[in-house]
């Protein structure tokens, strides 16, 4: 239900630009909108897939991908939402030099540590 409700306020911000006759996704602002909404939608096609689709899933025995790149897109999306928010409401100086670093260090962070603990448990496997 968010989902749709987020893409027909996309529709709405889309349509509008169509009446007003101006030019698609030429600022920043408009890039990361459009990359967002295409992480948001992705991201819930897996979940749903996960969720609603799992029989089929295991079927063709890509149970596990999925669950990762649901789980890898989660991440991404939530660091790109909040990339978005900052960019109309902070300084582009202040972006670029503390808060982008910030981010791209803890998502490395996430997914080192998660890699860390794959590699533990494969190891306790062996």
């Amino acid at each position: 239900m968010a989902t749709c409700l987020f893409l027909a306020g996309f529709y709405a911000i889309y349509q509008n630009k169509i009446n007003l006759q101006k030019a698609h996704f030429t600022s920043w602002h408009g890039l990361f909108g459009v990359s967002t909404v295409v992480l948001i939608t992705s991201q819930s096609l897996f979940g749903s897939l996960l969720k609603y689709g799992k029989m089929i899933l295991q079927a063709i025995g890509v149970v596990k991908l999925v669950k990762t790149a649901h789980r890898y897109n989660g991440l991404f999306t939530m660091m790109m939402s909040f990339t978005v928010v900052l960019i109309v409401t902070l300084d582009w100086i202040y972006l670029i030099t503390i808060v982008i670093p910030s981010v791209i260090y803890i998502a490395r962070s996430l997914l080192v540590r998660k890699i860390t603990k794959e590699k533990k448990k494969l190891e306790k496997d062996h």
